[in-house]
């Protein structure tokens, strides 16, 4: 199993995703915040590219909505 998480300030592992056999996840990227990212209320979220294994291998992006500010340091 493959997992994606975040380390808080107090140093605790949080867990955002969680990948099962037969996914894998690509590639991680923060959505910029940007007035048009604001608009359409994508500004922060994390974005998971993610490869399904089956009968046909299937690429997809997970969106993840924040708020993330809980776990970064002021």
């Amino acid at each position: 199993m493959s997992r994606i998480f975040a380390i808080a300030p107090d140093g605790k592992q949080v867990s955002l995703v969680r990948f099962t056999d037969g996914q894998a996840p690509r590639a991680i990227a923060f959505v910029p915040d940007t007035p048009a990212t604001r608009a359409a209320g994508l500004a922060g979220d994390l974005l998971v590219i993610v490869i399904r294994s089956g009968v046909f291998q299937l690429n997809e992006i997970v969106r993840i909505s924040g708020p993330f500010a809980d776990l970064v340091r002021p």
